[in-house]
Formats: structure tokens, sequence, C-alpha cells
């Protein structure tokens, strides 16, 4: 089972340290900002958050057995909820994590703090 976490962004403060929702921090921060732990970490051991923003090198493989790489394809989109799962929504149209386990995901900034130059 996945840890349940957040954080959340306030315009005066920055980004928060990352809370547990029995800590009861909501008071200080606009229910807008607040962003949930998606469950899983980048390639960097980075958790990964809603309204982050991250690259993705998506790799296709022939088959189950993951020898043979047919190609690959790199994304950038935006950390969402939709449609009862985690994924990334790029370019209109959305990618479940699910889809993404075998892919090489990297976050590169958020929704709020666009950290570095998103390509």
């Amino acid at each position: 089972m996945r840890e349940i976490k957040f954080r959340a962004w306030n315009e005066e403060l920055g980004m928060s340290d990352i809370f547990h929702v029995d800590e009861g921090m909501f008071e200080c921060v606009s229910p807008d900002s607040v962003m949930q732990f998606v469950g899983l970490k980048d390639k960097n051991g980075k958790d990964i958050f809603e309204q982050d923003i991250v690259k993705v090198k998506i790799i296709y493989y022939a088959d189950c057995s993951k020898e043979e790489i047919l190609g690959t394809e790199e994304i950038t989109g935006l950390v969402g909820f939709e449609a009862y799962a985690f994924g990334i929504t790029a370019d209109e149209w959305f990618k479940p994590f699910l889809y993404l386990l075998d892919s090489e995901i990297e976050v590169i900034g958020n929704l709020y703090e666009k950290s570095r130059a998103v390509k």
C-alpha cells in the first residue's frame, strides 16, 4: 500500500515540506495548491506528486521478455489524476502510470516552481 502524503504551495513561503494528513497543516495553504504523492519515485529516487512536470522515456519492447527493444519515445507532461488513475497528461492525451512502469521517469519541476527548463 502506498504512503499517503502531501505537499503544498504557498505564495509567501514557497513549497512546503512533505506532510501527512494527521499533521493538520492544511489551514495555511489554498486547497487548490495541495498535491498528493502518487506512490512512485522517479529515476533519481525523488517522490512524484500531482502537478509535477516530468520527462518520460518510454521504452517499447517486442514482447514480454523485454529482450528486444522496438524503439523509445520521450515526452514531457504534467502528473495528474484522471479516470481513477495517476498518470501523465501531455499533448492532450493521458498515459496512466501502470503503462509507464517500464519507462524512465524524471521530475524536472512542478506547476508552481518551474525549477528547470521544460523542453
